[in-house]
């Protein structure tokens, strides 16, 4: 899943985090099923993608970016129970409806 930022993707200290450009806007794809990215800015005929452990907007209010949440930005909220079952740990959870064309560019289930 992805939280939302006001501004491009950087780093705290205001680097491009390992930015790279297409001409095309494939990203949310390209980002869910990339686990090296960290997140994603979206264009309307462009997007790029990130790969930095942390990723932030930088303020500036025409672009969003999508921060990939992992590890690294658990909330105490997020915290699984430790007793739960992890027998579907390989399952996948997206907010969005790009199931099927995931699925195309995946080998997937369900």
């Amino acid at each position: 899943t992805f939280r939302t930022s006001i501004g491009a993707c950087r780093t705290e200290d205001g680097g491009k985090a390992g930015l790279t450009f297409f001409r095309d806007t494939d990203c949310l794809l390209r980002c869910s099923t990339n686990e090296k990215c960290t997140g994603y800015v979206m264009g309307e005929t462009w997007c790029e993608t990130y790969y930095h452990e942390y990723v932030t907007g930088d303020g500036r209010d025409q672009y969003t970016c999508h921060e990939k949440e992992g590890d690294w930005k658990k909330d105490e909220d997020d915290e699984e129970d430790e007793g739960e079952d992890q027998e579907e740990e390989d399952d996948a959870f997206f907010r969005d409806t790009d199931c099927l064309l995931r699925c195309m560019h995946w080998l997937c289930h369900g």
